[in-house]
C-alpha cells in the first residue's frame, strides 16, 4: 500500500496568511486564517469582518502548531507577514518555544536605523544587483523587549539609493539563511493564489436577508471547510498525476483535463459503469489504480 500523502516529516514551515471573501451586511469584509505546509490546509477558521488579520493570533496560532506538530511534523516553524508580527501573538510564539520569522512594516524608528546603509559610499558602482543582511535588535512600540531584526539591504546598478526590508526572527539561524526561508514565501503565496482561482473564497449566506448572523457565521465555516477539503482532494490528484505523468500540473489543468470532462454513466445489474470520454481516458487509467493503492488514515 502507498502512503505519500500522509507522512509525517521532521521539520515543516508553515506559511501563515489570510483571505477575505465577500459577504452582505455587517460581515462585508470576512477573512479566515490558513495555516499551511507546502499545499495542505493544516486548518481554517473564520472571523468577523471588523477583526484585523491578527485578531486573537496569540490563541489560535499556537494550537494550530501543536495540532500540526502532533500530526503533521515533529517540529514547525511558522513564517508570517506582518500583519502577524504584533507584540501578543510574538510573546505567545516566544512563550512556547515556537520558531518563527516575519516582515516588519516600515516605520520612522526603522527608516532611522536605515538610514546609512541606503547611501552608496564613494567608489566605483557595483555592475551587477547586490544584497546583503546586516543584523541588530529593535523592538516596536507593541513588544515587550528588544527583538533580533535583519535588515535586508539592496543594491541595484545605476542606482544611487538602496532600498531595505526588515525581518524579526526568534530563530538561532545564520542570517543569510533566514533571508533564503522566507523568499520562500513565494512558493506558498502562489498556492494560496490558485486556492482563490481554483476553488473561489467568497461565502455567501444561503438566506440573504433573512438568517441571524450565528446562522451566517456556521455557514461560512462549513462552506470554508468543503472548499480546503475540496483542494485537499484536489491535491492528492495532482500529486498522483506528477507522478505518473511526470510532469507539472496545476489545479485548473486539473480541473479541465481531468475533472471536467464528459461522461456517461451505465447501469447493469447490481454495478454502475462511468464511461468517460475518450480525451481523459489514458489519464484516469493511469490514475485509478494507483489511487486504488494508497493508504488512507483511519477515520478520527
Amino acid at each position: 500500500m502507498e502512503s505519500p500523502v500522509f507522512t509525517r516529516v521532521q521539520n515543516s514551515t508553515y506559511h501563515l496568511d489570510h483571505f477575505s471573501g465577500g459577504l452582505p451586511g455587517a460581515h462585508a469584509l470576512p477573512a479566515h486564517r490558513l495555516l499551511r505546509r507546502d499545499r495542505r490546509y493544516a486548518r481554517r477558521s473564520r472571523r468577523d469582518g471588523n477583526a484585523g488579520p491578527a485578531a486573537e493570533a496569540a490563541h489560535w496560532v499556537p494550537a494550530l502548531v501543536a495540532e500540526a506538530e502532533q500530526h503533521l511534523c515533529q517540529r514547525a516553524v511558522v513564517r508570517m507577514d506582518a500583519g502577524f508580527t504584533d507584540g501578543t501573538t510574538l510573546e505567545a510564539l516566544d512563550s512556547r518555544a515556537i520558531g518563527y520569522l516575519g516582515r516588519l512594516r516600515e516605520n520612522p524608528v526603522l527608516q532611522r536605523l536605515a538610514q546609512p546603509h541606503l547611501v552608496r559610499g564613494p567608489g566605483r558602482p557595483a555592475e551587477k544587483p547586490r544584497e546583503w543582511v546586516v543584523e541588530t535588535t529593535y523592538r516596536a512600540g507593541s513588544w515587550s523587549r528588544e527583538r533580533r531584526v535583519l535588515m535586508v539591504v539592496q543594491e541595484e546598478p545605476g542606482h544611487y539609493f538602496r532600498r531595505c526590508f526588515f525581518l524579526v526572527t526568534n530563530l538561532d539561524w545564520p542570517p543569510t539563511r533566514v533571508l533564503a526561508h522566507y523568499r520562500k514565501r513565494g512558493k506558498a503565496e502562489g498556492h494560496m493564489g490558485e486556492f482563490k482561482d481554483v476553488i473561489g473564497t467568497s461565502l455567501p449566506p444561503t438566506s440573504r436577508g433573512v438568517a441571524d448572523d450565528d446562522t451566517v457565521r456556521a455557514r461560512s465555516q462549513a462552506l470554508l471547510s468543503l472548499r480546503l477539503l475540496a483542494f485537499e482532494l484536489m491535491h492528492i490528484l495532482r500529486a498522483r498525476l506528477e507522478t505518473l505523468t511526470g510532469e507539472g500540473w496545476s489545479l485548473r489543468r486539473l480541473r479541465e483535463r481531468v475533472l471536467k470532462v464528459a461522461a456517461r454513466v451505465q447501469r447493469t445489474g447490481r454495478r454502475l459503469h462511468f464511461v468517460i470520454a475518450r480525451p481523459a481516458l489514458p489519464l484516469w487509467r493511469k490514475l485509478m489504480p494507483s489511487l486504488a493503492r494508497m493508504a488512507w488514515p483511519p477515520p478520527g
